[in-house]
């Protein structure tokens, strides 16, 4: 059972028309978890002038949860290599709040969502505490987000109750339209988180190959001095094969449009398709070359990004973008082209992985009525 493309485009077009003067706009794939496997779907979320964030939301393959409601939280932590859903740690909360948790208050409270008989939920749900700009303490972008198996009373605080099994999971990333990421401005946000990751999956529909079926791993991103060191865990991919590399500016995959994963992330103008291993100067901060697999189509592999951050500045973060891999390799030496040869086949969605970001995000909230200008 699939999500209506036609739906999913007809949202994106909503979204980015809504607002000519603010654009900020993310999304997440929502992926089954061993409590609830074939349990999909996504979330659109855009933030309009009055920094009220609307979620767009649409599942499907909840035939057990038919004809209820079910809970929809943020997490603090966008990490989902725990197919249960406990790897993404507690409910998000910027504002450090014990009390006052109806609808649209509480930053991790989403709602509920009501399942239909055939398994599937449509709905929009508004929000005032949270945030996609990248500067505000209500942050969400990189972070976790999860149906859960029973409802929210709306009379009490999250961590105060329990709300069973998570049947959905996803990483909230940057989407196509959003102008937090053409903002060609410095904010002097310092670093404040030293560890993300991303969790591989394979890309479904037409992107899809064999080959790759089986792709899975992590890839962790450690924050240094002068730059992000990224270690390469994966398997199940062809053996002996040279794959290319990228960094992405968006993360949104809704049904199998990788498109909406946009073009090679570059922070910096008029930098040219290359690679880190031949020319790193010059060559686009997304552009990570390639990797070799092993005998047995593992790849365990650490390099340096230099110059990066995996979370400053709109444009210089890591933090919701994805990482990808190809079905061949890239050609390094191609710098008037992109260079990048054969599909898209397997991604990850780069998020939080370190429990100081909940509350380090606040740092960013001096800047943030200044930023608040420009939209």
């Amino acid at each position: 059972m699939t999500i209506s493309k036609t739906f999913a485009i007809a949202v994106f077009a909503c979204l980015l028309g809504s607002s000519q003067a603010y654009k900020l706009i993310a999304s997440s794939r929502m992926l089954g978890t061993s409590n609830c496997p074939d349990c999909h779907g996504w979330v659109a979320f855009h933030e309009d002038s009055n920094k009220v964030v609307r979620a767009v939301v649409s599942l499907a393959g909840m035939q057990r949860q038919a004809n209820s409601l079910r809970a929809m939280r943020i997490h603090e932590l966008g990490d989902i290599s725990n197919s249960n859903g406990s790897s993404m740690a507690g409910v998000f909360n910027p504002e450090g709040l014990v009390a006052n948790c109806e609808e649209g208050t509480f930053g991790g409270v989403l709602g509920n969502v009501q399942i239909g008989a055939d398994g599937r939920a449509k709905a929009t749900l508004s929000h005032n505490a949270i945030s996609l700009n990248i500067n505000n303490n209500g942050l969400i972008l990189g972070r976790g987000i999860a149906v859960h198996n029973y409802s929210q009373p709306l009379d009490k605080c999250p961590d105060a109750i329990q709300l069973g099994a998570v049947l959905s999971q996803g990483v909230i990333g940057y989407a196509p339209g959003s102008e937090v990421y053409n903002l060609d401005l410095e904010r002097h946000v310092e670093p404040m988180l030293n560890e993300a990751k991303a969790v591989w999956h394979p890309i479904p529909g037409r992107n899809a190959d064999s080959d790759f079926s089986g792709a899975r791993g992590t890839t962790r991103f450690e924050q240094l001095a002068d730059g992000v060191r990224v270690h390469m865990d994966l398997a199940g991919l062809p053996r002996n094969r040279d794959l290319g590399l990228h960094i992405t500016e968006f993360a949104s995959i809704l049904e199998d449009n990788v498109d909406n994963l946009g073009n090679v992330w570059s922070p910096v103008r008029n930098a040219q398709h290359g690679c880190r291993s031949t020319d790193p100067a010059r060559s686009r901060a997304g552009d990570l070359g390639n990797v070799r697999t092993s005998d047995s189509g593992t790849v365990k592999e650490s390099f340096v990004l230099p110059g990066v951050n995996i979370f400053r500045s709109g444009i210089n973060t890591l933090l919701g973008r994805a990482i990808v891999i190809h079905n061949a390799a890239d050609d390094c030496s191609d710098v008037s082209a992109s260079g990048v040869k054969g599909r898209r086949v397997a991604y990850g969605v780069i998020g939080a992985s370190n429990a100081a970001f909940a509350t380090a995000a606040a740092l960013g909230v001096a800047t943030a009525s200044a930023l608040s200008m420009l939209f």
